[in-house]
């Protein structure tokens, strides 16, 4: 019986990182494709879908030829991605928009009044695992 394998893709902030493991652990290849952040206004951070979406196939295809492993050897593909990103879709299933990430601090208002519902940063905090600040972090 040949060995089965995992793609492993982390679609984060600066690009897509994939990495081909055997299901022993080992890891046979890995390929990194960066795509931007678009900041079109101050405080707003957006990415194109499209972009993670291409970064996904070219490091795929990148892990298999590097390794040399057949794709009917490939038992998952699996991904992590970047948390609390926004991507409006439409009726036909494609992007309306940029996907707004979590970079993003166009809505400090809206966040600080979420949390007064909540009674406040720290039951909200609480509830939700953390607080909603709105604000971007330093570029």
């Amino acid at each position: 019986m040949s060995l089965k394998y995992i793609i492993a893709h982390d679609v984060g902030t600066s690009g897509n990182k994939a990495v081909l493991v055997d299901t022993e652990g080992n890891i046979q290849a890995s390929a990194f494709q960066p795509y931007p952040v678009h900041y079109p206004r101050p405080d707003w951070a957006e990415q194109e879908p499209e972009d993670w979406w291409n970064a996904i196939a070219v490091t795929t295809r990148q892990v298999v030829e590097q390794s040399g492993v057949a794709p009917r050897d490939v038992l998952a593909m699996v991904y992590t991605t970047q948390m609390l990103g926004i991507v409006p879709m439409g009726a036909d299933g494609q992007p309306l928009r940029p996907a707004i990430i979590w970079l993003d601090g166009r809505a400090p208002r809206q966040a600080e009044r979420i949390m007064r519902k909540f009674l406040g940063r720290r039951v909200f905090a609480a509830v939700a695992g953390a607080e909603l600040s709105g604000k971007a972090l330093s570029r």
